[in-house]
């Protein structure tokens, strides 16, 4: 991904972390479209790349302020809250498909959708758990019982579409404590 334009200044919400098991809800997906080289382009302290390398996938794991890799299969990250829609914008022109882990109402913003004008070729599939990913936030680490938001993989290719819902009942707390790191 470029630079983030100048007048754009991270906030603290946009240091959260993702968790490991936050990936689950993609990972037959990506199997399904024979995905095998994976571009996390907004990595943080890396978990989605660790989980995907651990799913069996090659990953190129590097933060915002890097180039586009043209070898990779596809891109997935949790971008940063402010700059949701930069990383649509951005993820639309390079024409792969992408993996982007956002609140549910983030395809609906005024933002999104001018990124999204629906003149570009491609559909739009939302996987939506059944429970809330419970973020590393800053200054409270892991200590939170989940998003304060709901929040869903949105996900753009030529072949699929839909909305999905995945089945995280298995996300209890001690299933995320092991996998929160």
């Amino acid at each position: 991904m470029n630079k983030p334009k100048r007048n754009y200044k991270l906030s603290k919400i946009d240091e959260c972390q993702s968790p490991r098991y936050a990936v689950e809800p993609i990972l037959s997906l990506l199997k399904t479209l024979h995905i095998k080289f994976i571009w996390e382009c907004a990595a943080g302290d890396g978990n989605l790349a660790r989980a995907l390398l651990d799913s069996g996938f090659e990953v190129t794991s590097t933060d915002i302020d890097c180039d586009f890799d043209p070898h990779v299969d596809a891109i997935v990250t949790n971008p940063p809250f402010s700059l949701k829609h930069l990383f649509v914008e951005k993820c639309m022109e390079l024409r792969k498909p992408w993996f982007l882990l956002m609140p549910v109402e983030a395809i609906a913003t005024w933002r999104v959708q001018k990124v999204l004008d629906y003149t570009t070729p491609g559909l739009i599939k939302m996987i939506i758990p059944t429970k809330r990913i419970n973020f590393k936030m800053p200054n409270k680490a892991w200590s939170g019982n989940g998003a304060q938001f709901p929040t869903a993989w949105y996900c753009w290719d030529m072949f699929i579409d839909g909305i999905e819902i995945f089945d995280a009942s298995h996300w209890t707390k001690e299933y995320r404590q092991k996998l929160e790191t």
